[in-house]
């Protein structure tokens, strides 16, 4: 009995070698699922579940062959083969120089030189010179147009800046401005509560003469606090008892 067979579980876990007797037992049993894997010394895994190869490898006494998908050739090897021949054609048939390649180039003049040709004397470089007083008032009333502008400059900015200063110190008169409530006249409301005083007593007085006038008994009677009545008890003297 060969023991030429191998068993890779659906945790990547392999058992063996075995027999084929074995692998059958195992199957029949049920201890290896649908998604194990089983193979022959080289040969490729296939799935429990396969059913073409189980019949045709285990079933049957038909050998294993080896992958076909492994034994193909790769990219690589081609790659390796084509740059060998290459190699191989390069060495075998060298290339010469030619008769162009040992003539010396031509030697073009740069734009620089090209530039300094071109230059020509300008018509009043020709003229006679000015002058040197004359040179002198021209260029102090050239300093003087320079000079102008700038001063001009300074006063701008200057007028900006206080433009500024002003604009900012409206600002905060504006921020800091306290709002001043308008004064009472506490003297009119005094006088007010006085007249509303003497309204009230006035009224108090005509009420309580029409009251005397109508009922002169109630005179007796006060209209702000009732009348107390006294109440007389004639106390007795105490006896003694006698037993």
């Amino acid at each position: 009995m060969e023991k030429n067979w191998l068993i890779r579980t659906h945790q990547n876990q392999i058992l063996g070698p075995i027999s084929k007797e074995r692998v059958i037992e195992l199957i029949k049993k049920g201890n290896l699922i649908s998604e194990d894997e089983i193979c022959s010394g080289n040969g490729f895994w296939f799935q429990v579940k396969e059913k073409e190869f189980l019949d045709k490898y285990i079933y049957n006494d038909e050998k294993q062959t080896f992958n076909p998908v492994s034994e193909a050739k790769s990219i690589f090897i081609e790659g390796e083969i084509e740059k060998s021949e290459f190699s191989r054609t390069s060495e075998a048939d060298p290339s010469l120089p030619k008769n162009s390649d040992l003539e010396f180039p031509e030697i073009k003049k740069s734009d620089h030189e090209g530039k300094e040709e071109e230059i020509l004397p300008e018509s009043n470089d020709l003229e006679f010179p000015e002058e040197p007083g004359k040179m002198d008032v021209k260029e102090n009333e050239q300093v003087n147009k320079i000079e102008k502008p700038a001063e001009v400059s300074k006063k701008s900015i200057s007028e900006k800046k206080s433009k500024r200063k002003k604009i900012r110190k409206k600002k905060l008169k504006k921020r800091y401005e306290v709002i001043e409530e308008p004064n009472r006249n506490d003297r009119f409301l005094f006088y007010i509560f006085l007249l509303l005083l003497l309204i009230l007593l006035g009224v108090f007085i005509f009420y309580k003469n029409t009251l005397n006038n109508l009922f002169p008994k109630s005179s007796s009677f006060s209209l702000i606090f009732p009348s107390a009545v006294a109440q007389t008890i004639n106390v007795k003297k105490k006896n003694n008892l006698k037993h």
